[in-house]
């Protein structure tokens, strides 16, 4: 699966959403107290994609969790956090997938309307081969945002390996318009 490109997508979709802020310190991690502000886990959580933007996925990781820590029921920093597993599960240890499908998951259960987690979880279960499921969920995604190539391409390519060319080919009208 190629994240690179989408990568910088999510990461501009999610600073407009306010999740992110502007800061060049990239520091060791240190523990927060709960009487810190949200600004300080929005530092965090730049911490973590200046992380991933340098394929440091263990430190991004690092650096998520602690913003979780601070803020666990907020959909952007654990659809982050399950696109790190998901890039470490991708590169190096296959049993990190499963927590990246529960980062992905817990976004879409604090804000359904975040199609972003979808469509990750989408490109998670086209890594694991599960076509049908994969179909679902992009299919769900689509549904919140039906205009983005990337998405759209992807559920063509899940619907095609589904069994399912008729909705493939569907989707690829689509795209084409």
């Amino acid at each position: 699966m190629q994240l690179r490109g989408v990568f910088g997508a999510t990461i501009i979709t999610l600073f407009l959403s306010g999740t992110g802020c502007v800061s060049s310190d990239r520091g060791e991690l240190t523990s927060f107290s709960a009487s810190q502000s949200p600004t300080e886990t929005r530092s965090l959580a730049l911490r973590g994609i200046k992380a991933l933007e340098a394929n440091d996925t263990e430190l991004a990781s690092k650096f998520m969790n602690a913003a979780l820590k601070r803020d666990v029921k907020n959909s952007q920093l654990q659809m982050l956090n399950g696109l790190v597993y998901h890039l470490r599960a991708l590169r190096s240890d296959a049993t990190f997938f499963d927590l990246a499908r529960e980062g992905y998951e817990l976004a879409v259960q604090f804000d359904p309307g975040n199609w972003l987690a979808r469509y990750y979880l989408g490109l998670l279960k086209l890594d694991r081969r599960k076509y049908r499921e994969a179909q679902e969920v992009l299919a769900e995604a689509a549904l919140f945002n039906e205009e983005d190539p990337s998405l759209l391409y992807s559920l063509a390519v899940a619907s095609y390996y589904a069994r399912d060319p008729q909705f493939a080919a569907g989707v690829l009208h689509r795209l084409r318009e």
